[in-house]
């Protein structure tokens, strides 16, 4: 299992920056057992040509032994997904996308955006939960195709002790 966590475990003293505009990248990858915690995650920009246009600032997925990673105390904002460029998928989880196990608690989750993607904030797949947390100010295109400007939840997941506000989206949340 990898532990990560930032100088004083606070999120203000140490930023994760994707770089967009100028590049194109995730800022996490968390699988497994991984533990994230303390850093703001921000700029990061993912669709279809790059591999995959899930999770824009940070994709977390079950690993073969079917543990799910945690991510804490994080500010994960301004972060993007899109529709891939030949329309055949739309993005999803801007901010976070979890598939099957993994859990957000304790994180702010502001301000991600979603072009033509579903889950500005978050994208719950299959599973994963998010506790004691924040989302706020997510916004979805104005495309007939974005769905769930905070949390988007597709076949299960939990959310517990959250606020949820001033999120958009065009359809179904």
């Amino acid at each position: 299992p990898i532990r990560l966590r930032s100088v004083l475990d606070d999120p203000a003293s140490t930023v994760i920056a994707g770089g967009y505009p100028a590049s194109t990248n995730r800022c996490f990858f968390i699988a497994g057992e991984t533990w994230v915690s303390g850093f703001t995650i921000s700029n990061g920009y993912v669709y279809r040509a790059i591999g995959t246009n899930f999770g824009g600032g940070v994709y977390m997925t079950t690993n073969a032994a079917g543990q799910g990673g945690l991510l804490s105390n994080c500010r994960i904002v301004r972060n993007q997904a899109r529709m891939a460029s030949d329309g055949s998928s739309n993005g999803r989880g801007c901010g976070i996308y979890i598939l099957g196990k993994g859990t957000v608690s304790n994180c702010l989750i502001q301000a991600n955006f979603s072009n033509k993607a579903h889950g500005a904030g978050v994208f719950l797949d299959r599973g994963g939960e998010i506790v004691d947390s924040l989302i706020l100010d997510n916004t979805g295109s104005t495309a007939a195709t974005t769905h769930g400007g905070g949390v988007y939840g597709s076949y299960g997941g939990t959310i517990r002790n959250c606020l949820i506000a001033r999120n958009e989206a065009r359809h179904a949340g």
